[in-house]
């Protein structure tokens, strides 16, 4: 006799996870073994977005929208974790623009982060000065670093701040003529 199919079920969920073979009971002859969370009834085929859980006698189809990331009008991100969880109604299915004090603050972080790092090499670009032991390139070089330092802090009295800046680019700067 062929071991019958037997449905699998997940201990936690009760979601189907899927099949195999009943084992023979070797004390008693033509009888099957079930174990625990498998079933002999086959659940349903699911429809796409579902999925079935085992409810008592019977398999129930639940939404499974697991993976699903929405975010709600504040701009918080969500991601579905759990079976029959479903992405409410009015949640953005893509994430919402950045408000303007949000693109603000990027903006101010980018700009602090590059200023921080030009005023390491200043200071140790005055060191070479105080000590009369600067090369022509490093006395050229703080004056780049002095005018990009002035351009970045400007950069909040640009017209399209804080959706657009044009951020000044340190490799192709020149020093304006006076």
């Amino acid at each position: 006799m062929t071991a019958p199919i037997i449905f699998l079920t997940n201990p936690f969920t009760g979601e189907y996870v899927g099949t195999d073979f009943a084992d023979a009971d070797p004390l008693v002859e033509d009888n099957w073994l079930i174990p625990a969370g498998a079933y002999l009834d086959a659940p349903p085929a699911a429809k796409p977005g579902y999925a079935y859980v085992r409810v008592g006698d019977t398999w129930e189809q639940r939404p499974d929208q697991r993976g699903a990331v929405y975010w709600d009008a504040e701009g918080q991100r969500y991601e579905i974790a759990a079976l029959g969880v479903v992405v409410p109604q009015g949640a953005l299915l893509a994430a919402p623009p950045p408000t303007p004090a949000a693109l603000a603050a990027a903006a101010r972080t980018r700009r602090d982060g590059e200023l921080l790092a030009v005023s390491s090499r200043l200071k140790v670009l005055g060191y070479a000065a105080e000590l009369g032991l600067a090369t022509a390139e490093e006395t050229e070089e703080t004056q780049l670093l002095k005018y990009y330092s002035v351009l970045l802090s400007r950069i909040e009295g640009q017209p399209g701040f804080p959706a657009e800046v044009e951020w000044p680019n340190l490799e192709t700067l020149t020093l304006p003529q006076a």
